[in-house]
Protein backbone atom coordinates (compact mmCIF):
# COMPACT_ATOMS: atom_id res chain seq x y z
CA UNK A 1 0.00 0.00 0.00
CA UNK A 2 1.15 3.57 -0.74
CA UNK A 3 0.11 7.00 0.51
CA UNK A 4 -0.17 10.36 -1.25
CA UNK A 5 3.08 11.50 0.36
CA UNK A 6 5.10 8.47 -0.76
CA UNK A 7 4.97 6.24 2.32
CA UNK A 8 4.91 2.54 1.40
CA UNK A 9 3.90 -0.38 3.56
CA UNK A 10 3.73 -4.14 3.06
CA UNK A 11 1.57 -6.41 5.22
CA UNK A 12 0.99 -10.13 4.80
CA UNK A 13 -2.58 -11.08 3.87
CA UNK A 14 -2.70 -13.42 6.84
CA UNK A 15 -2.93 -10.32 9.07
CA UNK A 16 -6.50 -9.80 7.85
CA UNK A 17 -8.02 -13.28 7.82
CA UNK A 18 -9.74 -13.00 11.21
CA UNK A 19 -11.55 -9.70 10.61
CA UNK A 20 -14.13 -10.48 7.94
CA UNK A 21 -17.16 -8.84 9.55
CA UNK A 22 -15.85 -5.48 10.78
CA UNK A 23 -13.53 -2.75 9.51
CA UNK A 24 -10.00 -2.60 10.90
CA UNK A 25 -7.11 -0.15 10.70
CA UNK A 26 -4.43 -1.12 8.22
CA UNK A 27 -1.96 1.80 8.40
CA UNK A 28 -1.12 4.72 10.68
CA UNK A 29 -1.14 7.90 8.59
CA UNK A 30 0.78 11.12 9.14
CA UNK A 31 -1.28 14.28 9.50
CA UNK A 32 -2.40 15.48 6.06
CA UNK A 33 -1.53 12.20 4.33
CA UNK A 34 -4.01 9.75 2.78
CA UNK A 35 -3.88 6.13 1.63
CA UNK A 36 -4.24 6.10 -2.16
CA UNK A 37 -3.12 2.74 -3.61
CA UNK A 38 -3.32 -0.87 -2.48
CA UNK A 39 -2.01 -3.72 -4.65
CA UNK A 40 -1.48 -7.42 -4.13
CA UNK A 41 2.14 -8.45 -4.76
CA UNK A 42 4.21 -11.61 -4.82
CA UNK A 43 6.94 -10.27 -2.56
CA UNK A 44 9.49 -10.38 -5.39
CA UNK A 45 8.31 -7.61 -7.72
CA UNK A 46 9.53 -4.05 -8.38
CA UNK A 47 7.61 -0.99 -7.21
CA UNK A 48 7.18 2.06 -9.49
CA UNK A 49 6.12 5.41 -8.04
CA UNK A 50 5.35 8.51 -10.14
CA UNK A 51 4.91 12.07 -8.84
CA UNK A 52 3.07 15.07 -10.27
CA UNK A 53 6.44 16.73 -11.00
CA UNK A 54 7.28 13.79 -13.27
CA UNK A 55 9.74 12.07 -10.93
CA UNK A 56 9.78 8.26 -11.07
CA UNK A 57 11.46 5.81 -8.73
CA UNK A 58 11.74 2.05 -9.17
CA UNK A 59 12.93 -0.14 -6.33
CA UNK A 60 12.81 -3.79 -5.36
CA UNK A 61 9.88 -4.82 -3.22
CA UNK A 62 12.32 -6.69 -0.97
CA UNK A 63 13.48 -3.28 0.33
CA UNK A 64 10.14 -3.00 2.14
CA UNK A 65 9.88 -5.48 5.01
CA UNK A 66 6.49 -6.87 6.02
CA UNK A 67 4.91 -4.94 8.92
CA UNK A 68 1.94 -5.32 11.22
CA UNK A 69 -1.37 -3.57 10.68
CA UNK A 70 -0.75 -0.86 13.28
CA UNK A 71 2.52 0.43 11.80
CA UNK A 72 3.11 3.54 9.68
CA UNK A 73 5.25 2.22 6.85
CA UNK A 74 8.47 3.65 5.42
CA UNK A 75 9.47 6.21 2.80
CA UNK A 76 9.20 4.96 -0.78
CA UNK A 77 10.16 8.21 -2.49
CA UNK A 78 11.35 11.58 -1.24
CA UNK A 79 8.78 14.15 -2.35
CA UNK A 80 9.21 17.92 -2.34
CA UNK A 81 6.56 19.88 -0.37
CA UNK A 82 4.82 21.13 -3.53
CA UNK A 83 4.82 17.67 -5.15
CA UNK A 84 2.48 14.68 -4.69
CA UNK A 85 2.41 11.05 -5.69
CA UNK A 86 0.03 10.36 -8.60
CA UNK A 87 0.64 6.69 -9.38
CA UNK A 88 1.87 3.43 -7.87
CA UNK A 89 2.28 0.15 -9.74
CA UNK A 90 4.22 -3.11 -9.66
CA UNK A 91 6.16 -4.93 -12.40
CA UNK A 92 8.21 -8.10 -12.67
CA UNK A 93 11.98 -7.49 -12.33
CA UNK A 94 12.66 -9.11 -15.72
CA UNK A 95 9.91 -7.19 -17.56
CA UNK A 96 11.12 -5.59 -20.81
CA UNK A 97 8.05 -5.16 -23.02
CA UNK A 98 5.74 -3.07 -20.83
CA UNK A 99 5.73 0.73 -20.69
CA UNK A 100 4.65 3.48 -18.35
CA UNK A 101 2.06 5.68 -20.03
CA UNK A 102 2.20 9.17 -18.51
CA UNK A 103 -0.45 11.84 -19.05
CA UNK A 104 -0.38 15.46 -17.90
CA UNK A 105 -3.17 17.73 -16.70
CA UNK A 106 -3.44 19.31 -20.16
CA UNK A 107 -3.48 16.04 -22.11
CA UNK A 108 0.17 15.62 -23.12
CA UNK A 109 1.88 12.31 -22.58
CA UNK A 110 3.95 9.42 -23.87
CA UNK A 111 4.92 5.81 -23.40
CA UNK A 112 8.26 5.16 -21.69
CA UNK A 113 9.64 1.62 -21.59
CA UNK A 114 9.88 0.35 -18.01
CA UNK A 115 13.46 -0.77 -18.61
CA UNK A 116 14.44 2.92 -18.85
CA UNK A 117 13.90 3.03 -15.10
CA UNK A 118 16.60 1.03 -13.34
CA UNK A 119 16.15 -0.04 -9.74
CA UNK A 120 17.36 2.44 -7.13
CA UNK A 121 17.45 2.43 -3.36
CA UNK A 122 14.09 3.09 -1.80
CA UNK A 123 13.59 6.61 -0.44
CA UNK A 124 15.42 8.59 -3.13
CA UNK A 125 14.01 11.37 -5.31
CA UNK A 126 13.88 9.21 -8.45
CA UNK A 127 14.56 10.33 -12.02
CA UNK A 128 12.74 12.79 -14.26
CA UNK A 129 10.33 11.19 -16.74
CA UNK A 130 9.04 14.15 -18.74
CA UNK A 131 9.85 17.76 -19.60
CA UNK A 132 6.90 20.12 -19.40
CA UNK A 133 6.12 22.79 -21.97
CA UNK A 134 7.09 26.26 -20.74
CA UNK A 135 3.97 27.74 -22.37
CA UNK A 136 1.88 25.67 -19.95
CA UNK A 137 3.40 26.90 -16.73
CA UNK A 138 1.22 24.92 -14.32
CA UNK A 139 1.12 21.61 -16.22
CA UNK A 140 1.98 18.48 -14.26
CA UNK A 141 1.66 14.70 -14.43
CA UNK A 142 -1.93 13.79 -13.60
CA UNK A 143 -1.75 10.01 -13.87
CA UNK A 144 0.42 7.11 -15.04
CA UNK A 145 -0.35 3.46 -15.77
CA UNK A 146 1.59 0.36 -16.80
CA UNK A 147 0.55 -0.70 -20.31
CA UNK A 148 1.42 -2.92 -23.25
CA UNK A 149 0.90 -2.20 -26.95
CA UNK A 150 -2.34 -4.24 -27.08
CA UNK A 151 -3.97 -2.25 -24.24
CA UNK A 152 -6.35 0.66 -24.58
CA UNK A 153 -6.75 3.58 -22.22
CA UNK A 154 -9.82 5.39 -20.92
CA UNK A 155 -9.26 9.02 -19.93
CA UNK A 156 -11.72 11.14 -17.93
CA UNK A 157 -11.73 14.95 -17.91
CA UNK A 158 -12.96 17.47 -15.37
CA UNK A 159 -15.96 18.39 -17.54
CA UNK A 160 -17.13 14.77 -17.65
CA UNK A 161 -15.77 13.85 -21.08
CA UNK A 162 -14.43 10.32 -21.60
CA UNK A 163 -11.93 9.46 -24.32
CA UNK A 164 -10.80 5.98 -25.30
CA UNK A 165 -7.85 5.17 -27.52
CA UNK A 166 -5.28 2.51 -28.31
CA UNK A 167 -1.93 2.58 -26.55
CA UNK A 168 -0.21 1.54 -29.79
CA UNK A 169 -1.15 4.91 -31.34
CA UNK A 170 0.71 6.85 -28.64
CA UNK A 171 4.40 7.29 -29.37
CA UNK A 172 7.11 5.69 -27.23
CA UNK A 173 9.71 8.27 -26.25
CA UNK A 174 12.71 8.69 -23.98
CA UNK A 175 12.51 10.18 -20.51
CA UNK A 176 13.90 13.54 -21.62
CA UNK A 177 11.16 14.30 -24.20
CA UNK A 178 8.02 16.42 -23.73
CA UNK A 179 5.61 13.87 -25.15
CA UNK A 180 2.77 14.46 -27.59
CA UNK A 181 -0.82 15.66 -27.40
CA UNK A 182 -2.83 12.58 -26.42
CA UNK A 183 -6.20 14.27 -25.98
CA UNK A 184 -7.47 17.59 -27.30
CA UNK A 185 -9.25 19.40 -24.47
CA UNK A 186 -11.80 22.20 -24.59
CA UNK A 187 -10.73 25.51 -23.08
CA UNK A 188 -10.63 25.25 -19.31
CA UNK A 189 -10.91 21.47 -19.23
CA UNK A 190 -8.34 19.21 -17.53
CA UNK A 191 -7.49 15.55 -17.23
CA UNK A 192 -8.65 13.89 -14.00
CA UNK A 193 -7.76 10.20 -14.32
CA UNK A 194 -6.68 7.47 -16.71
CA UNK A 195 -7.30 3.71 -16.69
CA UNK A 196 -5.76 0.98 -18.83
CA UNK A 197 -8.15 -1.53 -20.41
CA UNK A 198 -7.24 -5.10 -21.30
CA UNK A 199 -9.56 -6.58 -23.93
CA UNK A 200 -9.89 -9.97 -22.20
CA UNK A 201 -10.86 -8.36 -18.89
CA UNK A 202 -13.40 -6.12 -20.61
CA UNK A 203 -15.07 -9.12 -22.27
CA UNK A 204 -15.31 -10.88 -18.90
CA UNK A 205 -16.94 -7.82 -17.34
CA UNK A 206 -19.48 -7.60 -20.17
CA UNK A 207 -20.36 -11.29 -19.86
CA UNK A 208 -20.83 -10.90 -16.11
CA UNK A 209 -23.55 -8.32 -16.74
CA UNK A 210 -25.55 -10.53 -19.09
Amino acid sequence: MTTKKGVVKKTELSAYIHFKNRPIATINLDEGDTLQWVKKTTGKQDILLVTSAGMVIRFEESQVRAMGRASRGIRGIKIRPEDNLVSMDVVEPTEEKLAILIITKYGFGKNIRVNEFRCQNRGGIGVKSINFRKTLGDDHVQDAVIVSKDHEIMVVTESGTICRQQVSKISTQRRSSMGVKIIKLDDGDKIIAMKSIIQEEEEKDENALL
